[in-house]
């Protein structure tokens, strides 16, 4: 609209100035050696006009040849990029085939065509691992370190052939830097709890976890596990060298951050009872068992009175059960109590409820016991000892990451050294594996220490 206003005004004004012309015709004589003009004012306004018109034009083409080389060199470099752009698109659906032979020529290819050097050091990089060339790919992967737009990258790579030399130290240096570098990442921290954690620097994985809770890159339940855990492993240490109050500190702490945290419950109610506080062991032991029972529980609770005869363990055993009666490990806790005690009709009696068709194995071989020392009765404690081989283990101490059921907690699992992974199940699921992300050809877990081995100390 205020185009079209701008054309009507000077449509107007150069209307006005022809009408203003045609009233004043005026005429223009020169007189130059020898020579005479004699034109109208209208003539001489006409070709000044036309004059411009063709300086302009002049002026245009003159620009425009003097930036044809230029343009000619943009156009020929806009044909090269949109060839390597090309070639690296080609390259990575090759990748993601499985073609390796074409995905290391075409990402080669790129690498000639486009002229960027933060570019070219990756596809180096990229087409070394899929050649299964480390020597290469960490030439490239430190080449990235020398310029801060690659450098975080470099890093990632550099971390990933770490682990797999099982170069732990190595491994753990490129952590750090990368959380220096972008310490909100997902993969950098949670990487560093686990690097951390199998370099047995347990304060440090803690703190790496309580980051990754706050800023949102594990859920608030699962930073406080692996905190929990850090301190567990931080207090039997501290254990270890004699210095019971940092070992005492360490496991409340844990209790506090996750409550029904089975090690960190028992380790501090034994730490407890050795100074003395049998009380307030005996307080956490019971609040921990109404809240989730365990048989660990019932273990360090029974062992507040380490002297006691089987009648009064038994009454303990009994006063323990009393606060969640109805629960399997009550009936299991009572069963082992009353068979201690001799009372084998009671631990039978206990027990039978959960003697059925898909009876666990650790009740089957206390059946097979009772049996044994009821009846006298080897053939029928055969019988439970062959289900309980046969049994599926539900009640376990178990691996979230890859599914392995150990008969004692740990900090790192003992099949896949995943830290802080192994948590106390009520059923035998399928096989888990952690999920993984790629760089290149060379798998990253997003959690756990993969292969390498834990580390304790220092």
């Amino acid at each position: 609209m205020i185009r079209l206003v701008l054309a009507v005004v000077v449509m107007l004004a150069l209307s006005l100035a022809a009408a203003w012309l045609a009233d004043r015709p005026g005429r223009l004589v020169l007189d130059w050696s020898g020579w005479r003009f004699e034109t109208s004012v209208a003539a001489i306004l006409a070709v000044l006009v036309v004059l411009t018109v063709l300086a302009a034009l002049l002026h245009r083409i003159w620009l425009w040849l003097r930036d044809r080389p230029g343009a000619l060199g943009r156009f020929r470099d806009r044909g090269r990029r949109r060839k390597g752009l090309e070639a690296l698109t080609r390259g990575l659906v090759a990748a993601a085939a499985g073609d390796t032979r074409d995905a290391v020529r075409l990402a080669e290819s790129a690498g000639r065509l486009l002229d960027e050097p933060a570019l070219k050091l990756l596809l180096a990089a990229q087409s070394a691992q899929m050649t299964g060339d480390d020597v290469r790919a960490e030439r490239a992967f430190n080449m990235m370190l020398e310029r801060p737009d690659t450098e975080f990258l470099g890093r990632r790579g550099l971390l990933v052939l770490a682990r797999r030399r099982q170069d732990l130290g190595a491994a753990l240096a490129h952590a750090r830097r990368a959380h220096a570098l972008r310490p909100g990442t997902a993969w950098v921290l949670t990487e560093l709890i686990d690097l951390e954690a199998a370099a047995g620097n347990f304060p440090a994985a803690a703190d790496a976890a309580a980051q990754a809770e706050r800023r949102g890159v594990l859920p608030g339940p699962e930073a406080a596990r692996l905190q929990a855990t850090a301190l567990v492993e931080l207090a039997r240490r501290a254990e270890a060298e004699g210095d019971a109050k940092e070992a005492l500190r360490a496991s409340l702490r844990a209790h506090e951050l996750v409550a029904d945290f089975t090690p960190a419950v028992t380790l501090a109610a034994r730490l407890l009872l050795a100074r003395g506080k049998r009380r307030r062991a005996t307080r956490l032991l019971t609040d921990a068992w109404a809240a989730a029972p365990h048989p660990d529980i019932a273990e360090a609770y029974l062992d507040l009175e380490p002297e006691a005869a089987p009648e009064r363990r038994r009454v303990r055993a009994q006063e323990l059960a009393a606060l969640r009666p109805d629960d399997p490990e009550s009936r299991l806790l009572l069963a082992r109590a009353a068979l201690a005690a001799g009372d084998l009709k009671a631990a039978r009696n206990e027990i039978a409820p959960l003697a059925g068709e898909q009876a666990e194995p650790r009740v089957c071989r206390l059946m097979a016991e009772i049996d044994e020392a009821e009846y006298g009765d080897a053939a029928s404690a055969r019988d439970w000892l062959r289900r309980a081989a046969n049994a599926p283990i539900r009640a376990a101490w178990r691996c979230t990451s890859c599914g392995f059921a150990t008969p004692a907690w740990s900090a790192f699992c003992p099949a896949c050294a995943a830290f802080g992974a192994v948590g106390w199940s009520l059923q035998a699921p399928a096989a888990m594996r952690p999920p993984l992300v790629t760089l290149g050809a060379v798998p990253l877990p997003l959690h756990g220490p993969a292969a390498l081995p834990p580390v304790r100390g220092g």
